[in-house]
């Protein structure tokens, strides 16, 4: 009679402090990413998402750790890992994690696998949204098959160019003023070092000349960089584009 007490007692109760003790290991997972410790954080999620892998809330939470750390692939596989389990799922669980599957392929640049999971979207979606889904779908196809996606600046070419014609790689890349004011001072700089040597001063040439040069290599190397910076703003501008457009998704 004991053992059968002591059974009944455990078959209650057990359970109940299972699941005390993942809100309670869910939490302690949330302070560790909210605190900065992601590390920790995403590794607190992945041991739960292991011990509870149809969890839907811990599945956000291990997603996001992966976001944060910009294993955008990861995520995109932990989704679609979970949407081919055998767990029950309801329309609307199925219809959010396919969404966020969407956008962390766009992030990892999986731009066929985004749109293969966007054409499913749209089947799943009612005929009353039909000819907003399709717009949509022009739209974020126009986005990622238009001329030059992203639109980048040879590096090279931007570099070369500063080195035949001081600042002429700054209006190469869009960035005029710049550009002007680099061509300026060299040449004001070249020009008064010339004047130097020329009327028999050839300290106050020298001067020039070494002023000349450090502003000559300057305007080589902020050309560099400024061509590399934009590169990465319009990169970063096309992405969110996409990612606008899927947030923006019926």
């Amino acid at each position: 009679m004991r053992y059968l007490t002591l059974c009944c007692f455990m078959a209650l109760f057990i359970p109940k402090f299972s699941i005390a003790q993942q809100n309670t290991d869910s939490e302690f997972a949330r302070y560790l990413m909210a605190t900065g410790q992601t590390q920790l954080g995403r590794l607190e999620w992945e041991r739960l998402h292991f011990h509870s892998p149809g969890d839907t809330n811990v599945l956000i939470g291990y997603r996001d750790a992966l976001r944060i750390e910009r294993a955008h692939e990861r995520a995109l596989l932990l989704g679609r890992q979970f949407l081919e389990s055998k767990f029950p799922l309801t329309t609307e669980t199925i219809l959010s994690i396919q969404t966020e599957c969407a956008r962390d392929a766009m992030w990892a640049k999986k731009y066929p696998i985004a749109l293969g999971i966007v054409d499913t979207l749209l089947l799943s979606q009612s005929e009353s949204h039909s000819a907003r889904n399709q717009a949509w779908k022009i739209g974020i196809n126009s986005l990622i098959h238009q001329q030059n996606v992203p639109k980048t600046y040879s590096v090279t070419k931007a570099v070369v160019l500063s080195a035949l014609v001081p600042g002429s790689g700054k209006i190469y890349t869009g960035a005029w003023k710049d550009g002007l004011t680099s061509f300026l001072f060299v040449a004001a700089n070249v020009w008064s070092s010339y004047r130097g040597f020329s009327t028999g001063r050839p300290g106050y040439g020298y001067t020039f000349a070494a002023i000349g040069a450090g502003f000559y290599w300057g305007n080589i190397y902020g050309t560099r960089q400024w061509a590399r910076h934009m590169n990465r703003m319009n990169t970063q501008k096309w992405e969110n584009e996409l990612v606008d457009h899927l947030t923006s998704m019926p």
